[in-house]
Protein backbone atom coordinates (compact mmCIF):
# COMPACT_ATOMS: atom_id res chain seq x y z
CA UNK A 1 0.00 0.00 0.00
CA UNK A 2 1.38 3.51 -0.69
CA UNK A 3 -0.20 7.13 -1.52
CA UNK A 4 1.26 9.40 -4.05
CA UNK A 5 -0.49 13.14 -4.06
CA UNK A 6 -2.37 11.72 -1.29
CA UNK A 7 -4.28 8.98 -3.47
CA UNK A 8 -4.37 5.64 -1.83
CA UNK A 9 -2.81 2.71 -3.77
CA UNK A 10 -3.31 -0.70 -2.74
CA UNK A 11 -0.46 -3.34 -5.19
CA UNK A 12 -0.77 -6.98 -5.11
CA UNK A 13 1.32 -10.04 -7.56
CA UNK A 14 -1.01 -12.48 -8.60
CA UNK A 15 -0.39 -15.42 -11.10
CA UNK A 16 1.83 -18.78 -10.80
CA UNK A 17 5.30 -18.39 -8.99
CA UNK A 18 6.80 -19.43 -6.54
CA UNK A 19 9.36 -22.88 -5.66
CA UNK A 20 6.25 -25.59 -6.08
CA UNK A 21 5.39 -25.26 -9.74
CA UNK A 22 9.46 -25.74 -10.93
CA UNK A 23 8.60 -29.20 -8.89
CA UNK A 24 5.32 -30.30 -10.89
CA UNK A 25 4.67 -30.96 -14.41
CA UNK A 26 2.02 -28.78 -16.58
CA UNK A 27 -0.96 -30.09 -16.96
CA UNK A 28 -2.47 -27.65 -18.47
CA UNK A 29 0.14 -26.55 -21.31
CA UNK A 30 2.56 -24.06 -21.44
CA UNK A 31 1.64 -20.30 -21.47
CA UNK A 32 2.43 -17.64 -23.30
CA UNK A 33 2.45 -14.71 -20.83
CA UNK A 34 4.24 -14.01 -17.78
CA UNK A 35 3.67 -15.98 -14.94
CA UNK A 36 2.67 -13.62 -12.88
CA UNK A 37 1.32 -9.60 -12.43
CA UNK A 38 1.35 -6.58 -10.61
CA UNK A 39 -2.14 -5.54 -9.78
CA UNK A 40 -2.43 -2.01 -8.29
CA UNK A 41 -6.17 -0.86 -7.10
CA UNK A 42 -7.60 2.72 -6.27
CA UNK A 43 -11.12 3.76 -4.68
CA UNK A 44 -12.00 5.87 -7.93
CA UNK A 45 -10.30 3.63 -10.02
CA UNK A 46 -12.14 2.85 -13.56
CA UNK A 47 -9.46 0.46 -15.48
CA UNK A 48 -10.56 -2.94 -16.75
CA UNK A 49 -8.15 -5.92 -16.29
CA UNK A 50 -7.36 -7.04 -19.44
CA UNK A 51 -7.81 -10.80 -19.79
CA UNK A 52 -4.39 -12.69 -20.45
CA UNK A 53 -4.68 -14.93 -24.15
CA UNK A 54 -3.40 -18.81 -23.47
CA UNK A 55 -1.37 -19.67 -26.96
CA UNK A 56 0.84 -22.12 -26.21
CA UNK A 57 4.08 -22.24 -28.35
CA UNK A 58 4.71 -24.86 -30.86
CA UNK A 59 6.57 -27.97 -30.36
CA UNK A 60 9.70 -27.86 -32.35
CA UNK A 61 11.21 -29.80 -34.80
CA UNK A 62 14.28 -30.99 -33.56
CA UNK A 63 17.25 -30.64 -35.97
CA UNK A 64 19.92 -33.44 -34.55
CA UNK A 65 19.86 -36.64 -35.40
CA UNK A 66 20.81 -39.40 -32.83
CA UNK A 67 21.26 -42.96 -32.71
CA UNK A 68 18.62 -44.43 -29.71
CA UNK A 69 21.47 -44.64 -27.51
CA UNK A 70 22.74 -41.37 -27.84
CA UNK A 71 19.02 -40.39 -26.79
CA UNK A 72 18.81 -42.56 -24.02
CA UNK A 73 22.07 -40.86 -22.78
CA UNK A 74 20.83 -37.34 -23.13
CA UNK A 75 17.41 -38.49 -21.40
CA UNK A 76 20.11 -39.42 -18.39
CA UNK A 77 22.24 -36.39 -18.72
CA UNK A 78 18.80 -34.42 -18.91
CA UNK A 79 17.38 -35.53 -15.11
CA UNK A 80 20.96 -35.31 -13.77
CA UNK A 81 21.57 -31.69 -15.18
CA UNK A 82 18.25 -29.93 -16.41
CA UNK A 83 15.09 -31.89 -14.54
CA UNK A 84 14.96 -29.76 -11.52
CA UNK A 85 14.35 -26.56 -13.40
CA UNK A 86 12.93 -27.08 -16.57
CA UNK A 87 10.79 -30.35 -15.43
CA UNK A 88 10.89 -33.86 -15.42
CA UNK A 89 10.62 -35.81 -18.09
CA UNK A 90 11.01 -32.18 -19.97
CA UNK A 91 7.12 -31.58 -18.65
CA UNK A 92 7.79 -28.13 -18.22
CA UNK A 93 5.55 -26.39 -15.26
CA UNK A 94 5.31 -23.04 -16.82
CA UNK A 95 7.65 -21.00 -14.97
CA UNK A 96 10.90 -21.96 -16.55
CA UNK A 97 11.14 -22.66 -20.47
CA UNK A 98 10.04 -25.39 -22.11
CA UNK A 99 12.91 -26.79 -24.31
CA UNK A 100 10.69 -28.89 -26.16
CA UNK A 101 9.05 -25.54 -27.14
CA UNK A 102 12.56 -23.78 -27.24
CA UNK A 103 13.67 -22.63 -30.74
CA UNK A 104 17.18 -23.68 -29.44
CA UNK A 105 16.19 -27.38 -30.31
CA UNK A 106 16.14 -26.38 -34.15
CA UNK A 107 19.18 -24.52 -33.86
CA UNK A 108 22.36 -26.12 -32.42
CA UNK A 109 24.32 -22.95 -32.07
CA UNK A 110 21.73 -21.45 -30.54
CA UNK A 111 21.53 -24.13 -28.62
CA UNK A 112 25.65 -24.56 -27.39
CA UNK A 113 25.58 -20.80 -26.92
CA UNK A 114 23.01 -20.74 -24.15
CA UNK A 115 24.17 -24.67 -22.23
CA UNK A 116 27.73 -23.77 -23.20
CA UNK A 117 28.23 -20.59 -23.16
CA UNK A 118 26.23 -19.05 -20.71
CA UNK A 119 24.80 -16.22 -23.51
CA UNK A 120 21.61 -15.96 -20.51
CA UNK A 121 23.38 -16.20 -17.38
CA UNK A 122 21.72 -12.74 -16.70
CA UNK A 123 18.19 -14.24 -17.01
CA UNK A 124 19.08 -17.42 -14.75
CA UNK A 125 20.87 -20.02 -17.36
CA UNK A 126 24.41 -20.43 -16.44
CA UNK A 127 26.80 -21.60 -18.30
CA UNK A 128 27.15 -26.20 -17.85
CA UNK A 129 30.39 -26.26 -19.47
CA UNK A 130 32.09 -27.46 -16.40
CA UNK A 131 29.01 -30.26 -15.98
CA UNK A 132 28.79 -31.51 -19.47
CA UNK A 133 31.05 -32.01 -22.18
CA UNK A 134 29.85 -30.64 -25.71
CA UNK A 135 28.74 -33.93 -26.61
CA UNK A 136 26.66 -34.48 -23.92
CA UNK A 137 24.78 -31.32 -24.48
CA UNK A 138 24.14 -32.30 -27.93
CA UNK A 139 22.65 -35.40 -26.67
CA UNK A 140 20.32 -33.31 -24.49
CA UNK A 141 19.18 -31.51 -27.06
CA UNK A 142 18.68 -34.77 -29.26
CA UNK A 143 16.66 -36.04 -26.03
CA UNK A 144 14.83 -32.58 -25.48
CA UNK A 145 13.63 -32.65 -29.61
CA UNK A 146 13.03 -36.47 -29.47
CA UNK A 147 10.45 -35.94 -26.71
CA UNK A 148 9.06 -32.58 -28.77
CA UNK A 149 8.50 -35.37 -31.82
CA UNK A 150 7.02 -38.12 -29.37
CA UNK A 151 4.97 -35.52 -27.76
CA UNK A 152 3.74 -33.82 -30.71
CA UNK A 153 2.63 -37.13 -32.10
CA UNK A 154 0.49 -38.18 -29.54
CA UNK A 155 -1.15 -35.18 -29.30
CA UNK A 156 -2.48 -35.49 -32.93
CA UNK A 157 -2.88 -39.40 -32.07
CA UNK A 158 -5.04 -39.12 -29.37
CA UNK A 159 -6.41 -35.43 -29.73
CA UNK A 160 -4.75 -35.09 -26.02
CA UNK A 161 -4.00 -31.55 -25.62
CA UNK A 162 -1.07 -29.89 -25.01
CA UNK A 163 2.20 -31.38 -22.94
Amino acid sequence: SYAINEKQYVAVMVGDGGAVPLSLPSFNGPKNYPNGRLLVFTLDGEAELKKNHLSPRPLQQPSVTLSAEEIENGRILYAANCAACHGTGTLSSGVLPDLKRSIAVTESELWEAIVMDGIYHERGMVSFAAAITTDESKMIRGYVGSEALRIAQEINENNAGYR
